[in-house]
């Protein structure tokens, strides 16, 4: 599934026009079935498991393909949701941040206090200050996470023979 709303959206209305011309279909299938059932009323007894089968095949494909189809409509709309979703969490992330900005910069202009209790004040309001933002943590870093590739699994789990890594040249060596 894409990254991004738009190409989200261009599938949805891809499927939409394969739904539309899935319903267009359904008409023919249904044609297709009642002929097949007026060919098994005066079919040579020999020829009805033939035809019962086909039947059966038309149908239960018309319902793994309508499955799928409700399917993958429901998973294009859930990742819509969900990015549209994460779009708002970054935007309200970024209001908050922008906020702790203004925050920081606006105490950052106020000068340090001599006394010592305003100063454990400070420090206090410091902790705090910290432990609100490692609250939003969890937040920040779904918003930020990497869409990583999944590499497919190695299918040879033996160490490299002494020969292959003689045979390796040093820069690829360093770097490993």
């Amino acid at each position: 599934l894409p990254d991004d709303e738009i190409a989200t959206q261009e599938l949805i209305d891809i499927h939409a026009k394969f739904t539309r011309e899935l319903r267009e279909k359904e008409r023919d299938k249904e044609e297709t079935l009642r002929i097949a059932s007026n060919i098994l009323q005066k079919a040579h007894p020999d020829a009805m498991p033939i035809i019962k089968n086909w039947i059966s095949i038309i149908q239960s494909r018309w319902e793994e393909i309508s499955s799928w189809s409700m399917s993958r409509e429901q998973k294009l709309k859930t990742h819509l949701q969900s990015l549209k979703d994460l779009e708002n969490s970054i935007e309200e992330l970024l209001r908050w941040l922008m906020g702790l900005e203004s925050t920081l910069l606006t105490l950052e202009a106020e000068n340090l206090p001599e006394e010592i209790p305003p100063v454990e004040e400070l420090i206090n309001d410091h902790k705090e200050f910290m432990e609100n933002t490692a609250r939003r943590q969890p937040e920040v870093d779904r918003a930020c996470k990497p869409k990583l590739p999944v590499a497919p699994p190695s299918k040879d789990h033996r160490k490299p023979s002494r020969a292959s890594v003689l045979r390796t040249p040093m820069y690829v060596l360093e770097i490993l």
